[in-house]
């Protein structure tokens, strides 16, 4: 008889725990889409994004937008909060940062930003790619 009680206690805890569980897991588990703010500046950073940019994101619950702003605007974006990440020069970083703005240092790329390879040779070095498009 003692130990059938302490089987049916021991199989209420387990249920009590995983019931529980899968209470307080519901609770967090919120389906509101969260948007995420991806700013960069135009030119050479934002070719690092060109691909992402073009891609779907297979993220659930998350709409990711890209804007390309110029150098002042994607500062302002910055100081005020809408960006939720930045690519920034790390001249406008540093200001920033010494200004007070809470941001975080992720990665400096600043080695092998563009390299142009190809299997043809150039004939006359880059002059030979004005006009063209360049993939």
């Amino acid at each position: 008889m003692k130990k059938l009680i302490k089987i049916v206690v021991a199989a209420l805890a387990v249920l009590t725990l995983c019931v529980g569980s899968a209470i307080f897991v519901a609770c967090d588990n919120k389906n509101e889409d969260k948007k995420i703010l991806v700013a960069m500046p135009d030119g050479a950073p934002a070719l690092a994004l060109a691909q992402l940019m073009g891609e779907v994101s297979n993220l659930s619950n998350y709409d990711i937008t890209y804007a390309i702003k110029d150098g002042t605007s994607i500062r302002s974006v910055v100081m005020s909060g809408e960006a939720d990440i930045a690519l920034l020069p790390m001249n406008i970083a540093a200001a920033l940062y010494n200004g007070g703005i809470d941001i975080r240092l992720v990665s400096a790329n600043i080695y092998g930003l563009l390299y142009l390879v190809g299997s043809e040779a150039l004939d006359n070095g880059l002059q030979s790619l004005i006009g063209k498009v360049v993939y």
